[in-house]
């Protein structure tokens, strides 16, 4: 086409206007078709990349009225115009692409931000129907109303949650305190907690809120990993309990009392009674065992009063005193149980003697 061109305007010189005419409607003609040539690619590339945005979501309306102004152009053989429309209708689908795209962002944040509100906000239902206007104007494909739509409820859920992030941070600073007094570190949590505090003083409480939700999770778990430990040496103490042979109804009804609140997740209070639960139960358990040694001590007092050797019987109850100073009360049981078993079997000793004795009387 260039070279026709310059070939016309040489011959124009030379003064052969025949030939230099001929030369320039060659040139024209050669244009013509890469110009047609160029719109046909156009349009159909133009195509392909709405079909592609279309698939992403993204509203192709614009795209297809470009294509199809272009193609009506091509075939009133304006080619001109037709590739004129078809790199329209080209950055129209390129605009249509970064909407969508900025849209599937703007929604992602308002889905975060009422993930955020759902564990703060006592009702979540207004941020909740915020999220699904956003969600049904990018399934109809109103694009740029779903962008609108996010930055407006991201700003509504902001505000929504100001209230509720402030009353979360006190409450989560009233479970820190509560874990100081079940003797748990606290310094790390609340120094992270005061970063929650400085994000709401600027106004940032969707970080205030994420802040809050990081220190939470840990102060519920080392709560709950204490009352659960707290409880377990509760129920230890009341089998124990049982074992020797003790019986209190309130630390039994207690110790009931402690696993509900420990199922509700109020571990303070559970690891605080599962606490007085284990030394009720040890208490019991001490008295039972300490009377029974009691009672051995005073039939020895009696036996030595008759002249009965009771050495053995002294080192073995002695035993089982310091296995009850030490809090081993099953061990001591099981001391005072031996020598229980060994006198009956004395006796039985004793008897069948004195029987045999008075047999041969």
């Amino acid at each position: 086409c260039r070279a026709e061109l310059d070939r016309g305007v040489q011959l124009m010189d030379s003064y052969e206007y025949s030939a230099a005419l001929l030369a320039l409607n060659e040139g024209y003609d050669k244009a013509l078709e890469s110009i047609a040539e160029n719109a046909s690619k156009t349009l159909k590339s133009a195509e392909k990349l709405a079909k592609k945005v279309h698939d992403k979501g993204a509203n192709a309306g614009m795209v297809h009225d470009r294509i199809n102004r272009g193609q009506r152009s091509y075939d009133e053989e304006d080619y001109g115009y037709a590739l004129t429309f078809g790199h329209l209708a080209l950055s129209a689908a390129r605009r249509a692409e970064e909407e969508a795209e900025e849209a599937r962002s703007q929604i992602k944040i308002v889905e975060h931000q009422v993930d955020l509100a759902k564990k703060i906000l006592s009702d979540p239902t207004e941020v909740e129907a915020l999220q699904s206007n956003v969600v049904q104007s990018m399934e109809e494909r109103h694009v740029r109303d779903a962008i609108k739509q996010s930055k407006l409820a991201q700003a509504a859920i902001t505000t929504k949650m100001r209230g509720a992030v402030q009353d979360h941070i006190e409450r989560t600073a009233d479970d820190i305190r509560l874990m100081g007094m079940m003797e748990l570190d606290t310094e790390a949590l609340s120094d992270r907690l005061a970063e929650a505090r400085t994000e709401m003083e600027e106004g940032k409480y969707v970080e205030a809120a994420e802040i809050v939700e990081d220190v939470k999770g840990p102060v519920e778990s080392y709560m709950e990993d204490r009352s659960r430990t707290t409880l377990e040496e509760a129920k230890e103490a009341v089998e124990i309990m049982r074992t020797v042979g003790a019986e209190d109804a309130e630390v039994v009804s207690n110790l009931n009392h402690t696993q509900d609140m420990f199922a509700a997740h109020d571990y303070y209070h559970s690891h605080e009674l599962s606490g007085r639960v284990a030394i009720k139960a040890r208490e019991a358990s001490n008295k039972a065992i300490a009377a029974v040694i009691d009672d051995i001590r005073n039939l020895m007092e009696e036996a030595d009063r008759l002249g009965v050797e009771t050495g053995e019987l002294t080192r073995r109850v002695d035993a089982a005193e310091r296995h009850r100073e030490n809090g081993e009360y099953i061990e001591s049981k099981e001391v005072l149980d031996e020598l229980v078993k060994d006198a009956e079997l004395h006796a039985d000793d004793d008897k069948k003697k004195k029987e045999l004795v008075e047999a041969r009387n």
